[in-house]
């Protein structure tokens, strides 16, 4: 009785956090809006445009205030300018779209707006914002809408298996001793990943839709076999819209989802549920977002692991996103996670917490190279879990805690409309209070994305 109070305890302080995470998105968004008296901004940004034309970032600065005061052809003609420079820009081609469609240029706008469908390094959500608006511009002819990638690739990790660095580890409360071949171990490994969304829109002229997210991840190892993984998942729910018709910038999506998990060909996790995402953008491709998600976990055991059941129970998370496109060419982004697990052993229940922040570049590229922009992004980020109890098999005394950091540096090398090649550096690092869960790695990986 006291387990089942506590644990009600726990999921009663988790969801009024996860209320918060999701109910800041609009304060924040509103804030964020706010800006000094229209006329005065139009009037400053026109005048810094003319005094320097071929500057990007005052052709951006004033594209948004006249947007504001409700010249679109003269942000048009402002956005058009900073495509002469650099013509791959996806959040100018999305605003370009949203502009044209507001103007009743839907043909112009589709257009626009296929072209940001394809760039490489979009966030999820302003492709998501991108198609629904392209619904809007080609409604009268159709009302499917499917975007996806895929993606092949090949990479090496110092530690794939993310053993530990040293042979000493705890095993029943004592120090004992591993085997060579039982600590981290490099190899190499073949990514194959892919990606649909597809969208349905709903008679309604708020331009409410159906959303439909399917994803795939596979990995074999070349000498790492036990730890070949293989993933499917989808999320499909409607998606409301709230704001002015031709341009939303509040939508609520309640969501059901599930995903089945394979390690080493063998039947590993299932997991079903559903939650509720918000999200508000205050930009073309600026937003903030909130979601709450709860899913029932089954772990099955196998030969190798025997006891992976006991980490069975429902699991909780409430997680937030935000981008915010600064500059013409520069894109911030991050987010906060925190999770609850109940398992059905108390040292596989678990707290956690993350978060993330990054920063996008887009460039035109070197030498002339290709024909559109590149991107290199790179993100730094930090999780921390802390278990109920202590695994008495490996020291009865001590609760495991986890803090592992992430740096990537990832670069989209845009090579054709549709193809991109990818090369992506990682470094991890795991610290904990037990050694036999402390390990970093060196990862690499190269590979081409195909988008349609």
């Amino acid at each position: 009785m006291a387990k089942r109070g506590a644990s009600r305890n726990r999921f009663a302080e988790l969801f009024a956090a996860l209320a918060f995470v999701i109910f800041v998105a609009q304060p924040y968004s509103a804030f964020a809006q706010q800006q000094p008296n229209a006329d005065q901004r139009y009037q400053d940004t026109f005048e810094a445009m003319m005094a320097e034309p071929a500057d990007a970032e005052r052709s951006f600065n004033f594209a948004q205030a006249a947007s504001a005061a409700g010249d679109f052809r003269g942000a048009i003609a402002a956005l058009e300018r900073i495509l002469q420079v650099n013509p791959s820009l996806a959040n100018i081609q999305l605003e370009l779209g949203v502009l044209y469609l507001r103007v009743g240029a839907s043909d112009l706008a589709a257009s626009y707006l296929r072209r940001a469908l394809l760039a490489p390094d979009v966030p999820d959500a302003v492709r998501d914002r991108a198609q629904s608006i392209l619904a809007r511009a080609e409604r009268s002819r159709q009302k499917h809408f499917v975007t996806g990638s895929v993606y092949a690739g090949a990479r090496y990790d110092s530690n794939a298996n993310a053993g530990p660095e040293s042979r000493a580890v705890r095993v029943l409360g004592i120090d004992g001793l591993l085997d060579e071949g039982s600590t981290g171990r490099n190899d190499f490994s073949g990514e194959l990943v892919g990606a649909l969304s597809y969208t349905y829109a709903l008679d309604s002229q708020a331009g409410h839709e159906i959303e439909a997210n399917f994803l795939t991840y596979n990995r074999r190892y070349d000498e790492s076999s036990e730890i070949n993984i293989n993933s499917l998942g989808f999320d499909v729910g409607p998606r409301f819209y709230f704001g002015p018709l031709l341009e939303p910038t509040l939508s609520v999506r309640p969501f059901v989802s599930a995903s089945y998990i394979f390690l080493d060909d063998e039947g590993y996790l299932r997991q079903a549920g559903g939650g509720v995402n918000v999200r508000q953008f205050f930009g073309p491709a600026s937003f903030v977002e909130g979601a709450i998600e709860a899913s029932d976990q089954k772990f099955f055991n196998s030969e190798e692991r025997a006891a992976t059941s006991l980490r069975s129970g429902p699991f909780v998370e409430g997680r937030s996103n935000f981008a915010w496109q600064f500059l013409p060419a520069t894109r911030l982004f991050g987010g906060l996670s925190i999770g609850r697990r109940d398992s059905e052993a108390d040292f596989e229940a678990f707290n956690e917490g993350a978060a993330r922040i990054g920063v996008t570049q887009v460039y035109p590229p070197p030498f002339g190279l290709t024909a559109y922009s590149w991107s290199t992004s790179l993100s730094a980020g930090i999780r921390r879990t802390v278990y109920d109890e202590a695994d008495p098999l490996i020291d009865p005394t001590t609760k495991r805690q986890d803090s592992r950091a992430d740096v990537i540096l990832s670069n989209n090398i845009r090579m054709t409309r549709e193809l991109t090649l990818v090369v992506s550096l990682q470094y991890t690092d795991n610290d904990s209070s037990l050694p036999n869960f402390e390990y970093d790695n060196k990862g690499a990986s190269v590979g081409i994305a195909y988008s349609f």
